[in-house]
């Protein structure tokens, strides 16, 4: 498929909005446009905060992994495994609830299919 140009005048503040809104969601402006265009919307990358509370997360399941692999040093398996299922069933949960998925219909266009 050939690509063609589209080229657009904006004001300052048009430009700074399309940028901040852009910069939101880590997509590149054009990626960004062209999901505007099949009537999507962009979703923003969840806060650093957020990110941050996930490493601490799976380094907190990393360090029951190892020591559920290792009996020897007094730990209950069976106790240490039931607290590793629960800690990824609470990080699947927060992923799905807050990670950016690529887009999401607009709210129209899908009560428009409903």
């Amino acid at each position: 498929m050939k690509k063609k140009e589209v080229k657009i005048r904006l004001t300052e503040g048009e430009l700074a909005r399309l940028n901040d809104n852009v910069a939101k969601t880590g997509l590149s402006r054009e990626t960004y446009l062209r999901l505007l265009i099949s009537h999507r919307v962009p979703v923003e990358l969840p806060p650093a905060d957020y990110r941050a509370l996930m490493r601490q997360l799976r380094q907190i399941q990393l360090c029951l992994t190892n020591a559920s692999a290792r009996p020897e040093n007094g730990t209950n398996p069976f106790a240490l495994q039931n607290i590793l299922q629960a800690l990824d069933h609470t990080l699947l949960a927060m992923q799905h609830a807050v990670l950016p998925r690529q887009a999401i219909l607009m709210e129209s266009e899908a009560s428009n299919n409903a």
